[in-house]
């Protein structure tokens, strides 16, 4: 870490986090596989902890599973190596560690006789896989529905259209560097979908059914459903109704393995608790009352752009500071490049916080 101090341009005290280096750490005891951890990198004292040797059937027989469990267990090195869906598969944790990092920080300056004190999460994650697309919900979406809650304000027309706006590109964005056919749970060049990567392979695996695409697989299409959102978004740019606002899979509606349910918007991809992904409640409000709101809205020429203020304006509320560009900060570090409660990724399991908000 470093500690950046305040100038005359910059009247803030800034910390500086750099992350790990992107290598895996692992236990100072012999593993059964031939991976071979160096002894600078051999940090895990498996006498301190349980993390070495952790299994996960034992931990939900004891029941301490809730306490205990970290990841899904395809996430974490494991041992006997036997693929998933063998039923010899324990799932016991060699121990690695991978490069993710986080951790809190603390400062507490006196000024003039007055104690100020601050406290920061820090975190970091696997490098952006698509620096120039914008996740269709990500971490600031979370954030701003806790500072604001699940419904949006009764604003003018236009702000909730722009909101709409960008939660349909954002989509776009998403499916642009996915493969459809592939996610869909389709038989790809001869190839049998059995990656856990996809929603139909989670679902039999969870809950022990057979393996089935989501959509009809002649009708899945990368460029045709990349089309259909293009169509989407200019719709709603010119100022027609969202049609796919009653399509939007509810909160509560995430584990529903129906057709129906399983075909909902958004598709194909998982939340952090392995079930189908869904939208906040604040964006799925600002769909709908786009939808309602487009067929009652007097539309009228646009007023003349007002000239710019002499002075900037800052502003201090929550959600400024939620949106605060830091001098120097990668893009990658702000809230709206963040997958929040959502996969592929797992860059940050959000529901961690959702249990300790006060609401």
């Amino acid at each position: 870490m470093r500690c950046c101090s305040p100038g005359r341009k910059r009247a803030e005290i800034r910390l500086r986090f750099t992350p790990a280096e992107g290598l895996i750490y692992g236990p100072n005891a012999p593993t059964r596989d031939r991976t071979v951890i160096p002894d600078a990198r051999a940090v895990y004292d498996i006498g301190k902890g349980r993390w070495y040797g952790w299994d996960i059937d034992k931990a939900m027989t004891e029941g301490e599973k809730a306490v205990y469990d970290p990841l899904p267990p395809a996430l974490f090195a494991i041992e006997p190596p036997a693929p998933p869906w063998l039923h010899d598969d324990r799932a016991v944790s060699r121990g690695y560690l991978d490069d993710a990092c986080d951790g809190f920080v603390h400062v507490r300056l006196r000024v003039v006789g007055r104690a100020l004190t601050a406290c920061a999460r820090i975190s970091s994650g696997p490098p952006d896989c698509a620096p120039d697309s914008l996740f269709v919900r990500s971490l600031a979406d979370d954030l701003e529905q806790i500072v604001h809650g699940p419904e949006i304000a009764d604003e003018d027309f236009a702000a909730i259209q722009a909101r709409a706006e960008d939660i349909v590109r954002r989509a776009y964005e998403t499916v642009r560097f996915m493969n459809v056919a592939v996610m869909n749970g389709n038989t790809v060049e001869g190839r049998p979908p059995l990656s856990l990567d996809t929603m139909p392979a989670e679902e039999a695996f969870d809950a022990q059914r057979l393996l089935r695409p989501v959509m009809a697989p002649q009708n899945v299409d990368t460029l045709a459903v990349l089309a259909l959102h293009q169509q989407a978004f200019a719709a709603l740019r010119g100022g027609a109704a969202p049609w796919f606002a009653a399509l939007l899979r509810a909160p509560e509606e995430a584990g529903d393995l129906t057709d129906r349910g399983r075909r909902k918007m958004p598709a194909l991809m998982s939340g952090a608790d392995g079930f189908y992904l869904t939208l906040t409640r604040r964006q799925i409000d600002t769909i709908r009352k786009a939808a309602t709101g487009a067929a009652f809205e007097e539309r009228s020429a646009p007023a003349p752009a007002a000239a710019a203020p002499a002075r900037r304006i800052e502003p201090r509320n929550l959600t400024a500071q939620l949106f605060y560009e830091a001098a120097g900060n990668p893009i990658n570090s702000r809230p709206t490049k963040a997958v929040a409660n959502s996969t592929p990724g797992l860059e940050l399991d959000f529901r961690a916080v959702w249990r300790r908000i006060r609401g």
